[in-house]
């Protein structure tokens, strides 16, 4: 983002959206992002599936040169703090 972007959290969002949208298409209510933050639910028993939709989610983020901080990445947690919201799975 350009530095002192006024729009840059829409800008920010607008972009994912476009360069996410076969995920999206492809795997509907699996995917979500909000603001910065990128998550993707699958039942328990679907790793596969889950694997495959982190693969498709990382080849689209190499394609258009954007990378993840891997201390901020996050795997298979039953809890989640997002922007100030608890997500949690529900047995």
């Amino acid at each position: 983002m350009p530095f002192g972007l006024c729009t840059a959290l829409a800008t920010f969002t607008r972009m994912l959206n476009e360069i996410l949208r076969p995920l999206y298409a492809k795997y509907p209510g699996m995917f979500r992002h909000y603001m910065d933050d990128c998550i993707i639910m699958t039942e328990p028993g679907q790793k596969e599936l889950h694997e495959e939709i982190c693969h498709m989610f990382f080849d689209l983020l190499e394609q258009h040169q954007l990378f993840l901080k891997p201390a901020k990445c996050e795997s298979s947690k039953l809890r989640w703090t997002i922007s100030e919201f608890a997500l949690r799975k529900e047995n």
